[in-house]
Parts: C-alpha cells; sequence; structure tokens
C-alpha cells in the first residue's frame, strides 16, 4: 500500500474504528515511525518550551523568537519577480538613511524589515499596517459610496498570510507544471499541490468557458 505519511495521519483522523485499525494493519512500520517522531519531536518541544519559559520568567526579553519550518520542504530557494527585487533596494536605501536593523535574535542578525526603532518587524506589526489600510479605504469608499448613492465596494480583513494562498493561487492559474509550483510553495506533499491546482483551473475553466460564450458566435 502506498500513502503518505500525510495522507495516512488525514484518513486517520477521519476514518471510524474499523478503518483506523485497517490503517495501521496495512501500515504498522510506517505508523510506528510517525509515533516515534511523534514522541521525540513533542519531547524536544517541551523541553524548549520550559526552557523558554525559564528565560521569560528571569525577566529576559523572549518575545520574539526563530522557528523553521513546518516540513523540510519549507526550506528552499525562492525566485523573486522584479517588483519584489525592486521593493527590496528600496527598502535598502531607506535603511541607508533611517539605519539598518540592529536586532540579534538567538544568534540570527542581518534582518533586513526593521521598525524605526531598529528591531525586527513582527507579523503582528505588518497585519496591523494591513488592518489599518483596509479600515482607511472601507471609510473613504463608504463615504464616497453614499455620496454617489451606489453600494460601496469594501476590502475584506485579511492577515498577510492570506497573500500567501493569493500567490499559490496565481500561481497555479499560470503554471501547469505541479513540481515547479511544490517547490516554489514548500508544499511536503505534491498532493496538497494538486488539490490546490484542481481548485484553481475549475474556477480559470468557468472563467474561460465564460469569454468563449460572451466572444463565440453560434448560428
Amino acid at each position: 500500500m502506498c500513502i503518505t505519511e500525510e495522507k495516512l495521519v488525514d484518513r486517520y483522523g477521519q476514518g471510524n474504528p474499523h478503518e483506523r485499525f485497517m490503517l495501521i494493519y496495512k501500515n504498522y512500520e510506517v505508523f510506528l515511525n510517525l509515533v516515534e517522531s511523534y514522541e521525540a519531536g513533542l519531547f524536544n518541544r517541551i523541553l524548549y518550551e520550559r526552557k523558554y519559559n525559564l528565560r521569560a520568567k528571569n525577566g529576559e526579553d523572549v518575545g520574539v523568537r526563530i522557528q523553521t519550518t513546518k516540513t523540510a520542504a519549507g526550506m528552499r530557494t525562492i525566485p523573486i519577480i522584479d517588483q519584489v527585487y525592486e521593493a527590496f533596494l528600496e527598502e535598502y536605501q531607506i535603511r541607508q538613511i533611517t539605519g539598518f536593523c540592529t536586532q540579534e535574535i538567538e544568534g540570527y542578525k542581518g534582518f533586513i524589515l526593521a521598525s524605526s526603532n531598529g528591531t525586527v518587524t513582527i507579523p503582528s506589526e505588518v497585519n496591523r499596517a494591513i488592518h489599518s489600510i483596509v479600515a482607511d479605504y472601507n471609510a473613504e469608499e463608504t463615504a464616497k459610496a453614499k455620496k454617489e448613492k451606489r453600494d460601496p465596494v469594501l476590502l475584506p480583513n485579511f492577515s498577510a498570510h492570506v497573500l500567501r494562498h493569493t500567490f499559490c493561487t496565481r500561481l497555479c492559474e499560470n503554471e501547469s507544471n505541479l513540481k515547479v509550483i511544490q517547490s516554489v510553495m514548500g508544499h511536503k506533499d505534491i498532493q496538497t499541490t494538486m488539490d490546490i491546482y484542481a481548485d484553481c483551473t475549475e474556477d480559470k475553466k468557468q472563467e474561460v468557458i465564460k469569454n468563449i460564450e460572451n466572444n463565440i458566435f453560434i448560428l
């Protein structure tokens, strides 16, 4: 029986007692490795958390931590488009004037993005900035729509992580090589990539058919 560990865990979680028994019976070695890996990972995590909490109890500044990616596939080199390169270049030029990030976290330093006081920009700060932009736009759009007597076109609240999903969707719409998509996104299991790709191409098919409907002339 050929099945990935990720799929095995999903099926086990969704299965009834009999299905779970059969999964363990047919994939005993895989389950054994999963249990051993989980126990080792849980032990190391608890040990790390204890050390972290002890440092916090002793009054150390532990507000920011360095964490590895969820899977080995997450450790990858990601090509960037010209707009991203130009954004990094602009950030570098700004930092030449305002100063570079001086904070060191668990031996890591030289961070690209920094706040005005020289510390690392953390996700919550990015999300606050996004929420502020959305709120300002929606307020302006609501007032404008009321003046023009129409329904406002409002932005939903979203976090920075949603932008990853947006990028993945656009990548699937413009690239048919699943291995390339998997590599760029850092998916451990190709099935994850295939599921997203299937959803995206389904939406794309509807769009293509709609375009044909609007442009084709049927006798």
